[in-house]
């Protein structure tokens, strides 16, 4: 157990090692929930068709009054940005992504559920963590290299926005459950999910050490794949529409008035970190922007 204090964010994680490498993450902290979007202006011109080596240099973390991290300061609107997802087109997937959906499917079922979602999100947050520890190596062996410390320090600064937000993901998706009543699936039982984080984690790490543009890529598809199935989860729930948000614990989240909103907010942030990771893996033309945006005509 090795605790870090980040005074930046102030919050406690605790690294907990069961088998070797770090396999879970604790965080105790106000959800850290928008990164600015590599459309937003808050780039201030970055040139996207360049791999973005200094965008978080560039652009510090945008911080609300009560202290929250911010990854988009726009205020979408989340039915239109759920539709465009659905009549988007996914990404064409790769062989090894397509092999681990088809593999989630067989365990866990084709049809997305709430177990199914909470099993993903705890997937969701290794690859941020396990590229935060290899940076934080890399910049350690290699201090005096000022280029790979900004692209390592870039790598991290969005990879502990992005873990933290995963993380809520998985506190919400929780919280629905527990007020439907409705309990978990066999396959969130424990050791299961610790051992498959666990295997999860070496083949992030492989994918890593052997070509870290392709590692992006991959979490990029990943990301695309969950905003899809979310936007998917809400269509199949009409339900949720009507369903007021009560729970505190999700008035930490954000401000939403029904849990369909909430589920369409968690699609838009899987979009935003698809976007990011396009954006590192050298890719920018596979961003997607706001659909609004999309569609607001030119002067």
């Amino acid at each position: 157990m090795c605790p870090r204090f980040d005074s930046g964010s102030r919050h406690w994680v605790a690294w907990v090692d069961f088998f070797g490498p770090p396999t879970f993450l604790f965080i105790h902290s106000p959800p850290r929930r928008h990164l600015p979007s590599p459309q937003d202006p808050a780039y201030n011109g970055l040139d996207v068709t360049r791999r973005p080596h200094l965008i978080f240099v560039q652009c510090p973390l945008m911080i609300n009054p009560e202290g929250r991290h911010l990854m988009d300061t726009r205020a979408p609107d989340l039915k239109a940005e759920q539709q465009a997802t659905l009549q988007r087109a996914r990404y064409p997937y790769t062989l090894p992504a397509q092999v681990f959906y088809y593999g989630m499917d067989l365990f866990a079922g084709k049809a997305t559920t709430l177990s199914k979602a909470k099993l993903l999100e705890t997937f969701a947050g290794v690859p941020y963590r396990a590229w935060e520890l290899r940076h934080y190596v890399r910049m350690t062996r290699r201090y005096g290299d000022r280029e790979l410390v900004r692209r390592s320090w870039d790598v991290i600064t969005w990879a502990r926005e992005a873990q933290d937000n995963e993380i809520w993901h998985l506190f919400v998706i929780d919280e629905k459950m527990k007020e439907d009543g409705e309990k978990n699936a066999w396959y969130l039982t424990a050791p299961i999910p610790a051992l498959m984080m666990r295997v999860y984690w070496g083949l992030v790490q492989l994918m890593a050490w052997f070509n870290m543009d392709q590692a992006f890529l991959f979490n990029a598809q990943f990301e695309d794949h969950a905003e899809h199935n979310y936007a998917q989860l809400v269509e199949d729930h009409p339900e949720w529409d009507t369903q007021p948000v009560t729970s505190d614990l999700v008035g930490e989240y954000g401000e939403f008035t029904t849990w369909g909103d909430v589920f369409r907010r968690i699609a838009l942030d899987e979009r935003e970190h698809m976007n990011h990771s396009f954006g590192f893996a050298g890719q920018p033309e596979h961003i997607v922007d706001l659909a609004a945006e999309e569609t607001t005509p030119q002067d």
